[in-house]
């Protein structure tokens, strides 16, 4: 019975995060920011793997869950900032459509 509650919250998990990474991604094209994509292959590979260990280790993935669900707004905020920080992220002029 555990090992099924376990499993339905690693569903839950994946849906939650592909749900965030969407609503993030539609909302940095809302505020016409763009990604440049300029990471190295071993940051990708970090990304990844940091996200599959929050999504499967139990309760972890369900502080997680969490954690997106209740600070969206200041998650997407630090994002935004940490992007241009970084100088991952530049706006694109108000009259430019980018598809």
């Amino acid at each position: 019975m555990l090992f099924y509650l376990y499993l339905a919250s690693i569903a839950v998990s994946v849906v939650v995060v592909h749900i965030t990474t969407i609503s993030f991604s539609l909302r940095l094209k809302k505020d016409n920011i763009k990604v440049i994509e300029n990471y190295s292959w071993l940051d990708e590979i970090k990304y990844y793997s940091l996200t599959v260990l929050k999504v499967i280790l139990p309760i972890f993935n369900l502080l997680y869950i969490l954690y997106l669900l209740i600070f969206n707004s200041s998650i997407y905020q630090k994002l935004v900032t940490k992007l241009f920080l970084e100088g991952n992220a530049i706006f694109l002029n108000a009259s430019h459509h980018y598809m």
